[in-house]
């Protein structure tokens, strides 16, 4: 049976909240080919991460690794956040199995947009720089559009930047001989709502900026000799994911998504995607009252035992309208073993009354170290993992 990519709320999320805003460090680049390693393709298995696609030893790094962070959640735009850098992955990969079947095919991370590539798409048309001349993606300088009736221009101090950033994703077999196969691609465009002036597009004028902007990224590839050669034969995905503002403590969210078939450069059929993370509290009670109701009673329960927490946050997951997964972090101190043990246990009494469907994990922590999760399945079996103890 084919199994669904779980899109994960990242713990991350509501450690932020309850310890402080941080800046991941940025990773290395790797410049070393990585492919000349002769050690053999060592494929995993799923057992302890069900749901998700398999993958492969040795791992290869993207070579854009790293680049995300200085497109997303940096100081010179309104648009992305920390938490849109770990999202935009899931949320292409969670889209992804529709087409790419996760018992089927290993996931790794793309190998074929290079780094200078990017970052030169991601300019706007007409800058004639480096390698890949004259290809970038967004509006020409100089160029007037019209945002929510309002006219505006792209200057060289305020350049109009629909796409932020593009992420590529390969699924690949294993043949006989341990060699990799690539037998999809796919590419998530990050949209920028804000373009200027903190004027904010809506969602149907930015789906329409980045449709047109994925056809002229298709021409863009075919124009590429080596690319054209790699990726004409194979289907290829391409997802359109609106970017949250920079001071948001949840992530954006995928809207549209397509596939090109293999021998095929044509789009076409683009499908809505409904995604849509919350926060927890009241002003989500019209969107979900009974899981806003099962959260403070949740929250009560802890407060009436455990006054001296630090801090409870939830975090929903809504797909198709559908609440998908319910993340919920504590931050409490403990002056013993007999305190640790007990808090558990109730916890892991309090999830398993949420209703049933989706997933509920929480996270027990203090600023410096994390205690314990306890998780619910959609079956309703709950499980505690331990540390510190």
């Amino acid at each position: 049976m084919k199994r669904r990519c779980v899109g994960i709320i990242s713990f991350i999320w509501m450690l932020s909240l309850l310890t402080g805003c941080f800046s991941p460090p940025i990773p290395e680049i790797d410049t070393g080919n990585q492919r000349s390693a002769v050690t053999p393709i060592r494929a995993l298995d799923n057992e302890f991460t069900d749901g998700y696609y398999r993958t492969a030893l040795p791992y290869y790094s993207s070579p854009t690794r790293g680049l995300i962070f200085s497109h997303i959640n940096n100081s010179r735009s309104r648009a992305g956040n920390r938490f849109d850098i770990e999202e935009l992955e899931l949320s292409l990969m969670r889209a992804a199995t529709d087409f790419f079947d996760p018992d089927d095919f290993y996931f790794q991370d793309g190998q074929y947009l290079s780094r200078d590539l990017v970052s030169q798409l991601l300019r706007p048309e007409g800058s004639p720089i480096g390698e890949f001349p004259d290809i970038g993606l967004n509006p020409a300088i100089g160029t007037t559009v019209t945002v929510n009736n309002e006219t505006i221009e792209s200057t060289e101090d305020q350049p109009i930047h629909y796409l932020s950033y593009l992420l590529e994703q390969n699924f690949v077999t294993i043949d006989e001989d341990g060699e990799r196969i690539l037998e999809g691609v796919s590419i998530g465009l990050a949209l920028n709502p804000y373009v200027q002036n903190n004027l904010e597009m809506n969602d149907s004028e930015l789906i329409a900026e980045g449709e047109r902007i994925a056809a002229a990224l298709i021409e863009r590839l075919q124009e590429q000799e080596e690319l054209a050669e790699v990726f004409e034969s194979v289907p290829i995905m391409i997802g359109l994911y609106i970017l949250e503002s920079s001071t948001s403590v949840v992530p954006g969210r995928f809207v549209a998504k397509t596939l090109i078939p293999g021998n095929s450069w044509t789009l076409s059929n683009w499908g809505a995607v409904e995604e849509r993370t919350y926060l927890v509290d009241s002003r989500i009670t019209e969107v979900d009252l009974e899981l806003v109701e099962q959260f403070n009673y949740f929250q009560n329960t802890i407060n009436e035992f455990y006054s001296h927490h630090h801090g409870i946050i939830g975090m929903a997951q809504f797909i198709d309208n559908n609440l998908y997964r319910l993340e919920i972090t504590v931050n409490v101190t403990f002056y013993g073993l007999g305190e640790k043990l007990t808090f558990h246990q109730l916890v892991a009494e309090l999830i398993a009354e949420f209703s049933p469907n989706y997933d509920v994990t929480v996270i027990v922590r203090a600023s410096d170290e994390i205690y314990g999760t306890v998780k619910r399945s959609p079956n309703g079996e709950v499980t505690v993992q331990r540390y510190s103890w």
